[in-house]
């Protein structure tokens, strides 16, 4: 399934984001896929505090890239 934000690069985008990922661990599924690989390459650092969803997606996609 392919999920594409846009302006995810804005406080909008990002809630968007951050609203998508209510209730779940990843963009597509129960792990990792290249939807999230997709969009953590467009998110540009760590979403913050503000978007608490989106925040801890992105340390968990970081956190498993980093390991392989």
């Amino acid at each position: 399934m392919a999920v594409t934000f846009s302006d995810i690069h804005t406080e909008s985008g990002l809630k968007s984001l951050d609203e998508y990922l209510a209730g779940k661990s990843y963009i597509s599924g129960d792990q990792i896929s290249k939807d999230d690989i997709k969009v953590y390459g467009a998110v540009l650092e760590n979403p913050g505090d503000a978007f608490t969803n989106a925040s801890k997606w992105y340390d968990s996609v970081s956190s498993q890239l980093a390991s392989r």
